[in-house]
């Protein structure tokens, strides 16, 4: 399953190590090593931006990879969302982490446990910061970020994606969607949105030709 991760101890050293399902070598000095075995990070990217050991904010007792509670499953609440792809967020009884599975690879410290609130697929709130796939999103609006999940039949899959949604933009993952990108995900449903974050259609092909 890719991007699933645990904690190892080496010795009195301890490091997260992650399967990311690629084969490949990378050396990045006193971060990550890289390589057939996984992601295995000898120190952790707290919020400030220093780096830390692990064993000196990680409460090993209790870490764990998010989603595993019947609260927590709620709260993602997309099903699709529960084989795995959950894994670029793991927990503790005070803190919550993101694991980058992708370049550039990264584990970190994001916010404190008591501030989370799970909004659904991999979309979840700390605080006054919005997240998805464990990256911060710049540009929501945190009062108004909402998420729903939309079927994905016209891509001839029953994977149903769950969409970020505040009073500016529509999001896929942490990125503003494009007009382009809403039609192939939306496929004409949710016209009233579209209408919102896009104009009317008339408006539409006035900017194109302009």
């Amino acid at each position: 399953m890719r991007g699933v991760g645990r904690l190892m101890r080496h010795g009195d050293d301890m490091s997260f190590v992650a399967w990311t399902g690629f084969d490949m070598i990378a050396y990045i000095p006193n971060y990550y090593r890289l390589d057939s075995a996984g992601i295995d990070f000898k120190s952790l990217l707290i919020p400030s931006g220093d780096t830390v050991t692990l064993g000196s904010v990680v409460d090993t007792a209790t870490f764990r990879v998010m989603g595993l509670t019947e609260a927590e499953r709620r709260g993602i609440r997309n099903p699709y969302y529960l084989d795995g792809r959950m894994n670029c967020y793991y927990v503790d009884v005070h803190h919550v982490y993101a694991y980058h599975g992708h370049p550039p690879f990264s584990f970190r410290l994001i916010g404190s446990r008591e501030d989370m609130e799970l909004l659904g697929g991999d979309y979840l709130k700390l605080g006054q910061e919005v997240y998805s796939m464990g990256r911060l999103i710049l540009d929501a609006d945190v009062k108004s970020f909402r998420t729903i999940d939309v079927s994905q039949l016209h891509r001839k899959t029953s994977w149903e994606l769950t969409i970020g949604l505040d009073v500016h933009n529509s999001y896929s993952g942490p990125h503003v969607m494009s007009e382009r990108s809403f039609d192939e995900v939306f496929n004409g449903a949710e016209d009233s949105l579209r209408r919102a974050y896009f104009g009317p259609a008339q408006d539409r092909t006035e900017r194109r030709i302009h």
